[in-house]
Formats: C-alpha cells, structure tokens, sequence
C-alpha cells in the first residue's frame, strides 16, 4: 500500500466534502436566482454547477451523474429548478 501525499490526501478530502455539499444545499433556495448568483452560492460552497436547459432549449450535456454537482434549468437568466446530476 502506498502513502498519499499531503496534498493527495486533501485533494481527496476536497471531493468528500463537495460531494456532501451537493446534497446538503437547499437546492430550492436557487430557484429565482440569476445565473451569476447561484454559480457564486455554489462555488463558494465547493460546489460544482452546468445549465443543463437555457430558455426551454435542453443544452448539449454528458450523460454521466455526478454527486458533486447541481444542475440547472434557467430561463430569462433566473434559476427555476436545480437537482443533484
């Protein structure tokens, strides 16, 4: 077995967290905001966001679900729905 660095091991302990962040958010608590707005509530949290749809239109997205991210439904530059993907 081998011994992680410092800075792997934080790296790694970084992940952890932002995953948790992901779920513990009050993803509602987005909704009405601009774009700007919850990118910043989120990053400031670790917190990783995509728009997932623009005005209604579905943008081009991977299909993988990741647990340290927020995906978002804007439309007219406001939040109004935000999931866990």
């Amino acid at each position: 077995m081998t011994m992680k660095t410092s800075q792997e091991a934080h790296a790694e302990i970084q992940q952890v967290r932002s995953r948790r962040a992901a779920y513990i958010i009050d993803k509602k608590f987005l909704i009405g905001m601009t774009v700007t707005q919850a990118q910043t509530y989120l990053k400031a949290r670790a917190v990783k966001s995509r728009t997932v749809t623009l005005d209604g239109t579905p943008r081009p997205v991977t299909a993988d679900c990741r647990c340290d991210r927020i995906n978002l439904h804007v439309r007219n530059d406001k939040v109004e729905a935000a999931y866990v993907g």
